[in-house]
């Protein structure tokens, strides 16, 4: 089972959004600007602002899409992330069933 180290969503956000920008060469701005219509939110939340989980979970679904990322294929750190971020979320679906059941 992969595990996320602990660590904040925000935290997060800006590695893959690093990743991203690193593997693509476009800037953190218009990777906001694509994802959040927002060219600034992703400097704000590098300098101590926040964020929506709806906002993280749509950026989470764009770095998730090979065809964001252009000719480069999913670097395996930003792919490594992403699947840690899918078991926690199935950990959390296990656990919201066994609770109803």
């Amino acid at each position: 089972m992969t595990h996320l180290p602990q660590t904040t969503l925000h935290s997060v956000l800006m590695s893959l959004s690093r990743i991203y920008s690193q593997t693509t060469g476009r800037s953190l701005a218009r990777l906001s600007t694509i994802v959040a219509k927002d060219g600034k939110m992703l400097a704000r939340i590098e300098s101590g602002g926040s964020c929506t989980v709806t906002m993280f979970d749509r950026f989470v679904t764009f770095f998730r899409d090979q065809e964001n990322w252009g000719a480069h294929p999913i670097p395996a750190e930003a792919q490594s992330i992403l699947t840690a971020l899918e078991a926690v979320g199935d950990a959390d679906a296990i656990a919201s069933r066994s609770v109803a059941a």
